[in-house]
């Protein structure tokens, strides 16, 4: 186990946080962490998930099995939490993006989690949801040709 301090919040608690050999360990830990209001420290265990093995099918016998896209949506999702909750609008969004081009696809629990609040409070939230989600276009060629007239 490694001691890591609490962040910010409350700099005076200090945990003992298991050191994550992998991708799900990690976010396991982050969400230990994201629960008890260590959203700074949870942030960095979420940051480092993305850098850890992954718990998928080794492909090759010198390599580390790469983080999956699961793994990836949950982690980038759970840094936009953070983020939102720290008041980080901006790195918010851009892990929000993150999440959604790794295949995030809960748009209903985009909007309504409370712990997106602040990002979605930001006029570029719908924006950025309108961009990846399908349903509400009319796919690639429908916008395309919306251009032209026949």
């Amino acid at each position: 186990m490694q001691t890591l301090s609490a962040g910010p919040e409350d700099a005076s608690i200090v945990r003992d946080v298991p050191e994550p050999e992998d991708a799900r360990g990690a976010i396991a830990v982050g969400l230990d962490l994201y629960n008890s209001g260590q959203y700074e420290t949870a942030l960095g265990v979420f940051e480092k998930a993305m850098n850890l093995p992954g718990t998928g099918i080794k492909q090759f016998r010198d390599k580390p099995p790469a983080i999956s896209n699961g793994e990836k949506q949950a982690a980038l999702y759970n840094i936009a939490c953070c983020q939102s909750r720290l008041g980080q609008v901006e790195a918010g969004l851009m892990s929000l993006a993150g999440a959604l081009g790794a295949g995030y696809e809960d748009y209903q629990q985009l909007r309504e989690d409370p712990d997106l609040e602040a990002v979605r409070g930001d006029k570029r939230f719908e924006v950025l949801i309108s961009k990846f989600n399908r349903s509400n276009s009319n796919g690639f060629f429908g916008n395309f040709l919306k251009g032209f007239q026949l």
